[in-house]
């Protein structure tokens, strides 16, 4: 279970021996099929919502199961699509606020949402269009002067 060379292969042609789960939760393998394939393993979420194989189609596939959203919300492929999937979770907006994808939709979507305006003003997708959304948000000016990716107005 600790190998981290450990497949699928591995688990279906043992499907009967001793797994330790907690392990394979955080095998760098570990895909969607490993857990259909054993839907009753004792799987641990926790390490599970860290993977960076994490896509929303696991989410959607075992959506009781005990997801650590702070966690997912550091995922590198999360999308304003995980977030409306699962809307009422507790999800990290500070840590949302640096994701690649961010966008001006995702701010607008979840207004209210705890927002890092010091992050998103070095955010490489910012665009004066998010600040005139936002005029009134905690926005760190500093931060802003210095992102390369803001045209200068003259």
């Amino acid at each position: 279970s600790r190998n981290s060379n450990l497949t699928l292969e591995w688990l279906a042609t043992f499907p009967h021996a001793i797994w330790d789960f907690k392990y394979i939760s955080s095998n760098k393998n570990l895909t969607l099929e490993w857990l259909t394939m054993m839907p009753n393993g004792d799987w641990d979420f926790n390490y599970i919502s860290k993977n960076k194989n994490l896509k929303l189609e696991w989410l959607n596939a075992f959506p009781d199961s005990n997801w650590d959203f702070s966690k997912i919300s550091r995922n590198e492929e999360l999308t304003l699509e995980w977030l409306n999937a699962f809307p009422c979770s507790n999800w990290d907006f500070s840590n949302i606020s640096r994701n690649k994808n961010l966008q001006l939709e995702w701010l607008i979507t979840y207004p209210d949402a705890n927002w890092n305006f010091t992050k998103i003003g070095k955010h490489k997708n910012l665009k004066l269009e998010w600040l005139d959304a936002f005029p009134k948000a905690e926005w760190n000016i500093y931060k802003i002067k210095k992102n390369r990716n803001l045209i200068k107005i003259k």
